[in-house]
């Protein structure tokens, strides 16, 4: 697929969101600086957010939060409004980690992360119709897959917009890029029949620069792992035999070892605290 990564520059939107627990504002109450926006190349039918953890409280991350107001400025831009006058969806994406243990609500239930941004979302005046979730998956090939087969396939939506951070981004291209282009060549006999665009998030300070270059230096090595995974997923059975025979977070045979201390191993203390 011709897949073509769109430069976010931070200091083109306004940002719709800050706190995750102050006041709601409705989206007509708050002024997005469309104009200076780089310009997206295409109109988009869902605009997808990955997920980056949650606070042991259930707050979003500032890195998830930026993720969060880039998509709401996207889908409040005119050019993605439907026929019906109405905003594309928003997808959130992703249950949790195998890295650290679950958050729990005040119920004693489990708090995805997709249900905590489609929460801040709502917050911020989204109409909740507007917000989907994906609450399946526990890492970014499950993000892919699941939002692939979830709600891309069965929804229609081809043209999209991928939300990560920067540091995130060059495995979630690869994973993302390959995921649909399979499902697309299994399911129609054509690679690029899902058109996605990829905005990462400036980094900022979303991290300590010492937990940030442990999650740089994962990100590169999960990378590599992830190619030469690749190279033999060429169909969607392939993709979902291997995603459920052989992955720590999705496979029945390895379920014993989710989230035990010798899975966390090969992950640097640093790295955790990025998740």
């Amino acid at each position: 697929m011709q897949l073509r990564p769109i430069a976010f520059r931070p200091a083109g939107l306004v940002h719709l969101c800050s706190q995750v627990r102050r006041p709601a504002r409705t989206l007509s109450q708050v002024i997005v600086a469309q104009k200076s926006a780089k310009k997206p190349k295409r109109s988009y039918e869902a605009v997808i957010v990955l997920g980056g953890g949650l606070l042991p409280d259930g707050g979003l991350p500032k890195a998830v939060q930026e993720r969060l107001d880039l998509a709401c400025s996207l889908a409040e831009l005119p050019a993605h409004q439907t026929a019906a006058h109405t905003h594309c969806p928003i997808v959130c994406l992703g249950s949790g980690t195998p890295h650290k243990p679950a958050v729990l609500t005040h119920t004693g239930h489990v708090l995805h992360e997709a249900t905590a941004c489609t929460e801040y979302l709502a917050e911020q005046g989204v109409p909740r119709l507007q917000l989907y979730r994906e609450t399946a998956s526990y890492d970014t090939i499950g993000n892919a897959y699941f939002c692939c087969t979830m709600h891309a396939i069965p929804a229609g939506w081809r043209q999209c917009a991928v939300i990560t951070s920067a540091f995130h981004m060059p495995r979630t291209q690869s994973i993302f890029r390959h995921c649909f282009s399979v499902a697309g060549q299994s399911l129609w006999g054509q690679p690029d029949h899902f058109q996605l665009d990829f905005w990462p998030v400036s980094d900022g300070d979303a991290f300590p620069e010492d937990v940030l270059e442990a999650r740089l230096q994962r990100e590169a090595q999960s990378l590599k792992d992830w190619e030469k995974n690749a190279e033999g997923l060429t169909t969607l059975a392939e993709l979902h035999q291997w995603l459920h025979a052989t992955h720590l977070c999705y496979s029945v045979t390895r379920q014993a070892q989710f989230g035990t201390r010798a899975a966390n191993d090969a992950l640097r203390s640093k790295a955790i605290a990025s998740y």
